[in-house]
């Protein structure tokens, strides 16, 4: 190999500049390589979710079964076990955008629970005897991006129900609970939107803590049933921490997608332009 020795100080210094020149596009091409497989695996673990085939999916993305493999085991932005803050926030913005495109309706990244739906709508919380942070079940809401709209989700329960309060302490838990869907107009006025129309039975929207499905799974299946209907994609934090399981036989090979309900009242699912 040669060495520097005969080179000039000032070509040294050119030599030294090109080759940091080639190694800070290397640092560059492997971060937007992990960018990339980060989207690729978020994109994928969401149309698992919707029902969609591996097999159809490798299709879409021209993957073979190794790359997808290892896309869904690198959605969120870790190195060596350590948050990398620089490369998530890439990741997130990049992720935004894809879901401003995928559909005119947008979840609100930064609220997760009943309490914090209730906070930004002005809602009353009737007689709930607690204070409103105890409001713990999940909750969600979707703005339209043109008109402001919005679609919520939340409880005016919390995860164990309603508490009897004796002398100002809670002596138990009815242990029931139940969500409302309802549409929020630009001017803020809310109404109820009826379940049926996101293909969900009449009784989806109830839960009970013990010895039934739990607040999750009551909101799980609505908040799937908006998707499916009105097409938003889950805000960053949650899709990076969908479960990258193994499909089953079932979702393996052609697409199986779930007849869409009937249109929903008032509600436009128009892809934004």
């Amino acid at each position: 190999m040669q060495s520097d020795a005969h080179l000039t100080a000032a070509m040294l210094a050119v030599v030294d500049a090109l080759r940091g020149g080639v190694d800070e596009a290397q640092r560059q091409l492997e971060r937007a390589q992990r960018v990339q497989r980060a989207i690729t695996g978020m994109a994928i673990l969401t149309l698992r979710q919707r029902d969609l085939g591996d097999g159809y999916i490798k299709q879409i993305f021209d993957l073979d079964a190794d790359v997808m493999a290892a896309a869904t085991g690198e959605t969120g932005p870790m190195i060596d076990g350590v948050q990398d803050w620089q490369l998530r926030a890439e990741i997130e913005q990049l992720w935004t955008t894809v879901r401003r495109r995928a559909s005119v309706w947008l979840q609100t990244d930064d609220v997760a629970t009943s309490s914090e739906v209730i906070r930004r709508n002005g809602i009353d919380t009737g007689s709930w005897p607690l204070p409103i942070e105890a409001l713990d079940t999940s909750g969600a809401e979707f703005v339209h991006q043109t008109s402001g709209q919005k679609i919520v989700v939340y409880s005016l329960q919390g995860s164990n129900g309603t508490p009897t309060i004796i002398d100002g302490q809670i002596r138990s838990w009815d242990n029931y609970g139940s969500y409302k869907v309802e549409f929020v107009s630009a001017a803020a006025g809310r109404s109820p939107l009826d379940l049926l129309s996101f293909g969900l039975g009449g009784a989806a929207n109830r839960f009970r803590s013990q010895g039934g499905n739990g607040h999750r799974e009551a909101f799980g299946l609505i908040v799937a049933a908006i998707r499916r209907i009105c097409g938003p994609l889950p805000p960053y934090a949650e899709a990076a921490s969908l479960e990258a399981a193994d499909p089953s036989p079932s979702t393996v090979g052609a697409p199986h997608i779930a007849p869409p309900g009937p249109a929903v009242p008032g509600l436009d699912t128009t892809l934004p332009s």
